[in-house]
């Protein structure tokens, strides 16, 4: 047999040194595996979207087979080693995995959700598997009765170690209400999305559940929304001179979650900067909408950032906002969109670089310090909370209550 591609010369060195760090030898095998396909994959295909969707076979065909978390090690690994891959949607990668998880391991295996054992790698890039596996879950049984059935049963048996889980199934709660809708929607609402998300954002206050998890259901149906905006599904557009403009024509109640989900999706408008995202908000009239919505954009701006270890730059230009409550929000949302959108398991670690920078001020780093430690239990158990506190400069471990040093 001759090796006539260098690149797998490379991946099997790489292999062999990843084993140097204590892989057991059925998750070295699975590693050479995971290389092996990655490479193959970026010699095959020019386009960026074509290498992705060669990338993602591999986490997806593994969780087909039953692995979640084997299918995250390798989702991992994907993320660490290209960022092509982690820059163009890391959140909605891992909702094609989670997509894939509801249909091959519920579906095909005929599995219950007390069957399937989720791993904490589950909470990656924003929880985006749950956003995935719940949508599809409601989609199919979008009685009341049973999403609260399957959200309380999530939040009974991970909130310990996923803090938000509980919020997260209700979120994705509302992107399957719109998923149900959509399978028998009458044509006469194509075009009119205020028609569209009528019904679904009923059945969302009709939950019997606390406000914030209402609010989150609400904040899942516009996503959908968005996203069939986005890729004309429906007989929706996005219309990029007023793209905010259908948040104008929405009951009062529902305001918020629209500027919300609609303010993550404004990338083409302030193209990865806070001034202009700024300086784009300030159109809002309404103070909290306005902050929250230009909150939001710059979160949503560390996706791509993140990835390509760019996020310095964000931070850069939120210290040049003259507005001293936009410039807060700035910092505290550059260092949540670290969070959501960083190496899964270790998001973290690029946050303490982001805080720790030089020319934020001191209000800045203090308000940067806090955003990271409201964030931590929402991805990781209290113990590696704790311990991540511990990193902190002894004069902001106030941010943290368990911490006293």
């Amino acid at each position: 047999m001759s090796w006539t591609k260098p690149v797998f010369i490379s991946a099997l060195v790489l292999a062999i040194a990843a084993g140097m760090f204590a892989l057991s030898v059925p998750h070295l095998a699975e590693r050479i595996a995971t290389i092996l396909h990655a490479e193959a994959c970026d010699a095959a295909h020019e386009g960026v979207q074509a290498k992705v969707d060669c990338w993602l076979e591999r986490p997806l065909g593994i969780v087909n087979a039953g692995s979640l978390t084997a299918g995250f090690r390798a989702f991992t690994y994907l993320y660490e080693t290209y960022p092509a891959f982690a820059s163009t949607g890391c959140h909605r990668y891992a909702h094609k995995v989670g997509d894939a998880a509801y249909y091959n391991l519920m579906l095909a295996h005929g599995l219950s959700l007390e069957d399937i054992d989720f791993p904490q790698s589950t909470t990656a890039c924003g929880y985006g598997f749950f956003h995935g596996f719940v949508e599809h879950l409601v989609q199919n049984d979008p009685d009341q009765r049973t999403v609260v059935a399957h959200c309380e049963y999530l939040r009974s048996t991970y909130a310990g170690t996923m803090r938000d889980i509980g919020t997260i199934c209700y979120h994705a709660s509302g992107h399957g209400f719109m998923q149900a809708q959509a399978d028998a929607l009458p044509e006469g609402m194509h075009g009119n999305p205020r028609l569209m998300v009528r019904r679904p954002l009923e059945e969302c206050e009709a939950l019997p559940t606390n406000e914030r998890e209402i609010e989150d259901c609400r904040e899942g149906v516009f996503n959908v929304l968005v996203d069939w905006m986005e890729t004309g599904d429906f007989g929706l557009t996005f219309d990029l001179k007023d793209p905010l403009g259908v948040c104008a024509h929405v009951e009062k109640q529902w305001e918020y979650a629209c500027y919300y989900e609609l303010g993550q999706n404004l990338g083409k408008i302030t193209e990865g900067s806070p001034l202009k995202a700024a300086q784009f908000s300030m159109s809002i009239r309404d103070a909290e909408l306005r902050t929250m919505t230009f909150g939001v954009m710059v979160a949503g701006m560390m996706q791509s950032a993140a990835a390509l270890d760019e996020y310095t730059t964000v931070l850069d230009e939120c210290v040049h906002i003259d507005d001293q409550a936009l410039y807060e929000t700035c910092v505290v949302s550059s260092a949540n969109g670290m969070m959501e959108h960083g190496v899964p398991g270790s998001e973290y670690e690029k946050v303490l670089e982001l805080c720790a920078v030089g020319f934020l001020d001191e209000r800045g780093r203090s308000v940067c310090y806090g955003a990271l430690a409201s964030r931590l239990t929402r991805f990781y158990p209290q113990e590696k909370a704790e311990q991540i506190c511990a990193e902190f400069p002894a004069s902001y471990r106030e941010a943290c209550p368990s911490i006293r040093s």
